[in-house]
């Protein structure tokens, strides 16, 4: 299937529509989880709506083939975020069972680099739609790897930093 078309697909299938619905309540609740107090009701709650929206939208992504018509990057990027996602739970139930500073310091950071990475997935969707040429034709994965590596390196520079001076600090 043509990129552009499988693009196309994506966003009138239902599964595509529940990923899209999933990610982007994700990609808006992962910053009022990241500035509001920790430790609150409130917090607890968008949690749950958080981690849900964000195993739907990862799991969702799993269950998609058109694009290479096999295992592809975007697979190995929802893996990857599933293996921050699910032990930062483990971390967040573990910090409230034992009263635990290192499992809320450690959940606290594993709920960063969860939401970078569904950054960096919104960052490839958005330019691969505005830029289709990126996924098709002769060097496309190589630029479009040049393009993610760059802005990732800058967008975990800038995640580090913000881990340093809000979650550990603020433990």
């Amino acid at each position: 299937m043509n990129p552009l078309d499988y693009l196309a697909h994506w966003t009138t299938h239902p599964i595509g529509q529940l990923h899209v619905g999933m990610a982007l309540l994700a990609l808006v609740l992962g910053p009022v989880m990241f500035l509001r107090r920790k430790g609150t009701g409130s917090h607890r709650a968008l949690g749950y709506v958080f981690a849900v929206a964000m195993l739907v939208a990862n799991i969702s992504a799993l269950t998609r083939y058109g694009l290479t018509d096999g295992f592809n990057f975007f697979h190995f990027a929802a893996l990857m975020s599933l293996a921050t996602l699910l032990p930062a739970i483990i971390f967040a139930w573990r910090a409230r069972q034992r009263k635990s500073r290192n499992a809320y310091v450690t959940h606290g950071i594993l709920m960063c680099w969860a939401y970078f990475g569904l950054v960096m997935a919104f960052a490839a969707e958005a330019v691969t739609r505005q830029f289709p040429f990126l996924l098709h034709g002769e060097g496309a994965w190589i630029r479009f790897f040049i393009f993610l590596g760059a802005l990732m390196l800058v967008s975990g520079w800038w995640t580090r930093r913000q881990i340093r001076r809000h979650v550990i600090r603020s433990a």
